[in-house]
């Protein structure tokens, strides 16, 4: 296995503390290696795709019709100091 630093900024300690006692994971190393595991690829197929493409109703139905909004891309905050 290789080891390779991740910094982690203060203000999203509280957060992955939180996940850690509410799923038993020990380590944030063990935290952000299931993380990247389990989601990485859906986290760059989704940065990848900006919208969403809802399904209208046909004109016969009694459906109401949707609309589709574009997704809100969640713009990530750099990593500073490395």
């Amino acid at each position: 296995m290789t080891q390779t630093r991740i910094v982690l900024e203060t203000k999203h300690k509280p957060k992955a503390d939180r996940i850690m006692e509410e799923t038993g994971i020990s380590t944030l190393s063990q935290l952000f290696s299931i993380l990247l595991v389990c989601y990485g690829d859906h986290l760059v197929s989704s940065m990848k795709s900006p919208t969403v493409q809802l399904p209208t109703a046909q004109a016969s139905s009694d459906l109401p019709k949707l609309q589709s909004k574009p997704a809100q891309t969640k713009q990530f905050a750099p990593l500073s100091g490395i």
